[in-house]
């Protein structure tokens, strides 16, 4: 069965597919710049702050790779998704959520927003692949 989509409509859902990857990278950045926005080192601890950065970078990369190849890449998203599940662990696993409150509640937030972009993008991946 042949099914014409109007080229409207295929770029929306390709810009669809797209934005939850763009937005990965947005929180990439975000966690790259929050030691120093959010000033991690007040819990004299510096895990938080390269934990934020490391895995701030990875998702960058993984999504910049995703946005600028859709096809053939939904694995990244789960990796991205996984990192995101690190994000939530860290605080309790590394010890810092009671030294550093605001890191650990940055931790969370942001890694419930990664798993449920990464997510997004994966499922996104049903329609270009």
């Amino acid at each position: 069965m042949n099914v014409h989509i109007h080229p409207s409509a295929r770029r929306l859902v390709d810009e669809m597919a797209h934005t939850p990857g763009e937005l990965l990278v947005l929180a990439g950045l975000w966690l790259t710049s929050a030691p120093l926005v959010l000033d991690h080192a007040k819990a004299g601890l510096a895990y938080p702050g390269l934990n934020d950065v490391a895995v701030g970078l990875s998702i960058v990369a993984l999504a910049l790779i995703r946005v600028l190849h859709i096809r053939h890449t939904a694995a990244l998203a789960l990796i991205s998704a996984g990192l995101g599940a690190w994000l939530l662990a860290a605080p309790f696993v590394r010890g810092y959520q009671e030294l550093s409150p605001l890191a650990t509640a940055n931790d969370i937030a942001m890694g419930l927003v990664v798993i449920a972009l990464a997510v997004a993008s994966w499922r996104g991946h049903d329609k270009h692949a």
